[in-house]
């Protein structure tokens, strides 16, 4: 699904009535990386068998841009491991959803690459959990492909400072997934939708009016 700022719909009458009536969203982006200079400075903290998990940040990511990297390995009890990371806090107060972008990609040389039980977490400044996704399965369902994922904060306050991935295991050696464009979307509501298409219809008629 292809999401759009209000500011970039068309404000030309019915083209405007159009994208309303749709249910054009919008989606605010609250953490893509850039502002990251090394990887020494993306993790907060990490916990379970960490010795199974590898953070860094990709310079060369997601659409050639600065990603999260997180490589998971099979080697050592519990299985899980639990990576934090600080952002620049947002709040979650009418935001619908929180997507991020993931892709996996095979480890060469591995038979196959697949985190199992994939969860993502937000947390507020204390750590308190505000909402999760834990049905993310397993990540060889989107292995070298683009893939929006998404996190329900419709009935969600609060205000986010950390995101966490935990996953279970890893089959067939190593698994190695990239993590970017962080977003806030928003559902506009039903009278915030007519305001804006009556808004549209105002435009086009002030346009005839001039011809």
């Amino acid at each position: 699904m292809a999401f759009h700022h209000f500011t970039k719909m068309a404000t030309g009458g019915t083209m405007a009535l159009g994208l309303v009536c749709a249910g054009t969203l919008r989606a605010d982006v609250v953490e893509d990386f850039e502002d990251y200079t090394d990887s020494a400075s993306l993790v907060s903290s990490t916990s379970g068998a960490t010795a199974n998990v590898t953070v860094e940040l990709a310079a060369n990511g997601i659409n050639g841009g600065k990603s999260f990297k997180m490589t998971g390995a099979n080697n050592l009890d519990p299985w899980w491991s639990m990576v934090k990371f600080d952002v620049s806090d947002f709040s979650l107060s009418g935001v619908d959803a929180v997507t991020f972008d993931a892709i996996t990609l095979k480890n060469p040389g591995d038979l196959d690459c697949s985190i199992e039980n994939l969860w993502v977490f937000l947390y507020d400044v204390d750590g308190n959990e505000l909402a999760a996704n834990k049905d993310l399965g397993t990540t060889r369902d989107y292995q070298d492909n683009l893939t929006t994922l998404s996190i329900d904060t419709s009935s969600i306050d609060g205000t986010v400072s950390q995101v966490g991935f935990l996953f279970d295991a890893v089959d067939y050696g190593q698994s190695i997934m990239l993590f970017d464009n962080f977003q806030t979307v928003t559902v506009p509501e039903p009278a915030s939708m007519m305001l804006l298409g009556l808004t549209g219809l105002a435009f086009l008629g002030r346009k005839r009016r001039k011809h």
